[in-house]
């Protein structure tokens, strides 16, 4: 998949040869030195969003980070529990927690560009 479908147009050539090397954990000796991480986007729809113009900056920024405090280390905990059943530390992994003002919206929009495209 890296090989056929990351555009490297941009990096100097032995910048390319050096990352395909690394990227291929069977090529090289590079692919050892290769750390596994996992990236999940953890998102939820969040009461925390407000009407623009039914309150003042400060407090919209305020009314949404007491939303997400309070949502946070419990999606952490979540998180930890669901991934230790499976084997993955915590530690392993870039976990993005992201709230929306709907989620369905979001995952019916980005479903939509996987079909069609930008």
């Amino acid at each position: 998949m890296t090989t056929d479908h990351v555009d490297l147009d941009g990096f100097p050539e032995n910048y390319k040869e050096e990352l395909l090397r690394y990227l291929h954990p069977f090529a090289t000796e590079e692919g050892t030195r290769r750390q596994e991480r996992f990236a999940i986007l953890l998102a939820y729809t969040s009461e925390g969003y407000v009407m623009p113009d039914s309150v003042k900056a400060a407090e919209a920024e305020e009314t949404f980070l007491r939303h997400y405090r309070k949502k946070l280390a419990p999606a952490v905990n979540l998180a930890k529990q669901r991934l230790e059943k499976v084997g993955v530390d915590l530690e392993m992994v870039d976990l993005f927690i992201l709230p929306m003002p709907n989620v369905q919206e979001f995952r019916d929009m980005f479903d939509k560009v996987l079909r069609d495209g930008l």
